[in-house]
């Protein structure tokens, strides 16, 4: 059971949310400070980044470990989440407190952020963390509703960002998925990408200054509305993923329907 409450740090309110967690204080510790072990079962942005998310300019949060004895806080853009631990004996008494913009935010803050301390929990028994709660849009909502009532805020915000991520998942369920991804090729598909990316460092690390910080995001783009969408098999996503490596590197637009073309012209070319 998650106990909230509001507060104000520095002017700006604070969300804090307690758990007992059924673990050693130092195992505990183990998963909220080290950047490896926060990323397996709280958001991944905050934790360390892969090889692969390294290359392609990706980077972990600023850790600030407080003067205290086992306090740390991670600061990412506008995120800013503190733990503090106090041990006893088997038990842990964590404390996680998250910066807010508004106090409107608080219920569906809360509601988002308990399905985290489950899995930290699940972490730290040594079972797989479970992402299954996030795509519970109900169970958001039976939370939602116990976080605005227990917080005495109103949870209207919460319930139009409830309602977005019902949209979402019923376009998603609607859109065809054509083949199940099999964990041994993207891992095998990630260790050649790295390998390319090697070879061509220097060419990588120039296109990524050109590209500034929006170099990541049109990756993902172009992943996410052209290769997904455009393949019926795993095995197809390899040659259009260094299709359009290739075309970061060299400068050139990323834009699915440019990348369409360029790629049908290339098939065409090919035969």
């Amino acid at each position: 059971m998650t106990d909230a409450r509001l507060t104000t740090t520095e002017g700006r309110p604070t969300l804090e949310l307690r758990r007992v967690v059924d673990a050693s204080v130092d195992r505990v510790w183990r998963a909220v400070s080290d950047p490896a072990e926060l990323g397996t079962w709280f958001i991944p942005a905050l934790g360390k980044p892969s090889e692969l998310g390294e290359l392609l300019g990706e980077t972990g949060a600023e850790r600030v470990v407080g003067e205290q004895l086992h306090d740390v806080t991670w600061v990412k853009d506008d995120l800013r989440v503190r733990f503090s631990l106090d041990g006893r004996a088997a038990q842990t008494q964590l404390l996680m407190s998250i910066t807010l913009d508004d106090v409107t935010e608080a219920a569906v803050t809360a509601a988002s952020f308990e399905p985290f301390l489950d899995r930290l929990e699940q972490l730290v028994a040594g079972e797989e963390p479970d992402f299954s709660a996030f795509g519970d849009i109900e169970a958001m909502d039976t939370r939602l509703a116990r976080f605005a009532e227990v917080l005495d805020v109103d949870p209207t915000a919460g319930r139009e960002a409830a309602a977005r991520a019902r949209a979402a998942l019923a376009e998603s369920e609607g859109t065809e998925q054509s083949f199940e991804p099999d964990p041994a090729a993207a891992a095998e598909l990630e260790r050649a990408v790295v390998d390319h990316l090697r070879e061509n460092q220097d060419a990588w690390d120039a296109a990524l200054e050109r590209r500034g910080d929006d170099g990541g995001e049109q990756m993902m783009v172009a992943l996410d509305d052209w290769i997904l969408p455009s393949v019926t098999s795993a095995s197809e996503i390899k040659p259009r993923y260094f299709f359009v490596l290739d075309r970061f590197i060299a400068g050139q637009s990323l834009q699915p329907e440019d990348l369409e073309t360029a790629w049908q012209q290339r098939e065409s070319g090919s035969h």
